[in-house]
């Protein structure tokens, strides 16, 4: 399944407030979490040509919070990072990981591209 060609979504904040509405819908109430489930899921399939409603979501909605998932351990993960790298003493006795918390970190945040490619590159942390 493939976007439709004449279709960009440039509104990435829109999409991560939808992911966030869901990952939160806890709080609701019942009658509220339908409805911000029925219009999320409305909002992330829209671009898909052609199948179902149905059949969209039993293909994409499975890979959405999957993704969701994983960034929001990444978050995690380079939050405790970070916190413990700060820490006095830790750079100057674990260099590699400062190295990997200075080639990923774009403004005070992290790269997601970069920690990719930084995990990719195997020379960079087997030697």
């Amino acid at each position: 399944m493939q976007l439709e060609k004449n279709v960009v979504n440039e509104n990435k904040r829109t999409l991560e407030r939808v992911l966030y509405t869901l990952h939160t819908a806890k709080g609701y109430s019942i009658q509220n979490r339908f409805l911000n489930f029925w219009s999320s899921l409305e909002y992330i399939l829209h671009p898909f040509p052609k199948y179902t409603i149905i059949e969209k979501a039993r293909v994409i909605v499975p890979e959405v919070f999957s993704l969701f998932y994983l960034k929001n351990k990444l978050n995690i993960f380079w939050s405790r990072l970070t916190y413990c790298m700060n820490k006095k003493g830790y750079k100057e006795k674990y260099p590699a990981l400062d190295f990997f918390c200075t080639d990923c970190r774009e403004g005070k945040d992290y790269s997601t591209k970069k920690v990719i490619s930084y995990l990719l590159d195997i020379k960079k942390y087997t030697t």
